[in-house]
């Protein structure tokens, strides 16, 4: 797994981040859940449930964030953003750096991987959803910073930077299949090392 994908960058977070992490449902839940890594500083994990776990995810980080002097990083899914848009607009009133990280792969991607009908149109139309846009010009709309990097270390980067300057979107964009491919990729690899042990 070479370039930018959504594992790396989940796996780096697992590392990197500081203060509080907001893990969004659907995927970034479970990659998080999957990847995460023995720490020396301690981190304080949040997440929403329910039926509607996707909705309101940007709004309850800028809450959660409100609630430490440490800073703040929500992860989350295009769909989930895309469901919360508008509470972009509470982030400026952020006291503490809050980072939104924005896992972009075009629709519910999760779908590739959950038993849904895949004849057809079925998964594109009506499960994943591609809508084919992208965060910049949101960013822009509500007066946050921006970035989109194009590798894991252009990512680490701009996340480092992100933690001290303020309130940022970070926006990764990966091909749809992408996460599917690399987590097979990744237990093809774990089943071949446990073979050799």
């Amino acid at each position: 797994m070479r370039g930018l994908h959504r594992v790396g960058v989940c796996h780096l977070l697992a590392q990197l981040a500081e203060g509080q992490l907001f893990i969004g449902n659907s995927l970034p839940a479970r990659l998080m859940n999957m990847l995460g890594t023995h720490r020396q500083m301690p981190l304080r994990v949040l997440a929403n449930r329910g039926a509607s776990g996707i909705d309101g995810l940007i709004a309850t980080a800028y809450g959660v964030s409100c609630t430490c002097s440490a800073p703040t990083t929500i992860v989350l899914g295009d769909t989930s953003a895309l469901h919360d848009l508008n509470s972009l607009a509470l982030l400026k009133q952020a006291a503490q750096p809050l980072v939104v990280v924005i896992l972009n792969n075009d629709g519910g991607s999760i779908f590739h991987m959950l038993p849904v009908p895949k004849e057809g149109e079925l998964l594109e139309r009506y499960y994943r959803q591609p809508h084919g846009l992208n965060f910049e010009y949101a960013a822009k709309m509500f007066g946050l910073g921006y970035a989109a990097p194009s590798s894991l270390e252009a990512f680490a980067a701009a996340y480092t930077q992100a933690l001290e300057s303020g309130v940022m979107l970070i926006e990764v964009n990966v091909p749809h299949q992408q996460v599917a491919d690399d987590l097979k990729a990744l237990g093809a690899a774990i089943r071949g090392a446990s073979r050799e042990l």
